[in-house]
């Protein structure tokens, strides 16, 4: 089944990456700006990561966590001011509205994201990014041996980030749930970079409790020409 059909074979996705993202202005405040009204999207078919990523687990993820989510969260916010204020600021003031609300929109920017940075050939790294890699954690290799070990640690309800803080340094940190760094009250705030899946149903399906294997699939995945664009607009 093509990702641009919902499953109940009716109701149409954007076929093509929606302007709010691809356009040549600044990708991160259109996916805060707009993301409370475009639908979840894949920029690829179910069955384009595999056998890295398979069909299954994807099409699952998809419909019954990011789209349940979405549609959940339109019916929390309708008749609400979040309707008009949109993710940024509903983020930059998360303490002010119910934690529902919070976590369904988080559900909604963090997928988009995870989808967003994933690619059938992966992508390498911009030459300016990889020499930001490498001075902020040495080198490439290290960069994913601290996301293994942090990995290791984190809760496995909740989400996996590459940041950039607010003084330009490149970070990893987790959130639990579906909290994320642009939050109010976060232990470690920046834009988000690089997102990873770290709750059951990303993986389980084909590495059960394997995240280790998990993560190194989802590492040959990652499109380091996004991470390294994103990283261009937030500096």
């Amino acid at each position: 089944m093509d990702p641009t059909v919902h499953n109940n074979g009716k109701k149409q996705l954007p076929p093509t990456t929606p302007k709010w993202i691809s356009s040549p202005g600044n990708p991160l405040k259109g996916d805060l700006h707009r993301a409370v009204f475009t639908p979840p999207h894949l920029s690829y078919s179910f069955n384009a990561l595999e056998p890295i990523a398979d069909y299954d687990t994807l099409k699952n993820h998809f419909y019954n966590f990011h789209m349940k989510g979405f549609e959940e969260f339109l019916d929390l916010i309708n008749d609400t001011e979040v309707e008009k204020i949109g993710l940024g600021l509903l983020f930059k003031h998360s303490d002010r509205y119910p934690e529902d609300v919070i976590e369904h929109a988080g559900c909604v920017f963090n997928h988009q994201l995870y989808w967003d940075n994933l690619s059938p050939h992966g992508g390498s790294m911009s030459e300016e990014f990889e020499s930001v890699v490498n001075q902020n954690f040495g080198s490439v290799f290290q960069l994913k041996m601290n996301l293994f070990n942090l990995a290791q640690s984190h809760d496995c309800c909740g989400w996996l980030w590459l940041i950039v803080t607010h003084d330009g340094k490149l970070q990893l940190t987790g959130t639990k749930h579906n909290l994320n760094p642009l939050m109010k009250g976060a232990s470690h705030p920046g834009t988000p970079l690089l997102a990873i899946d770290m709750w059951e149903h990303a993986y389980y399906v084909k590495f059960q409790n394997n995240r280790e294997d998990y993560l190194r699939s989802i590492w040959m995945l990652i499109n380091w020409n996004e991470v390294s664009r994103r990283y261009n607009f937030a500096t």
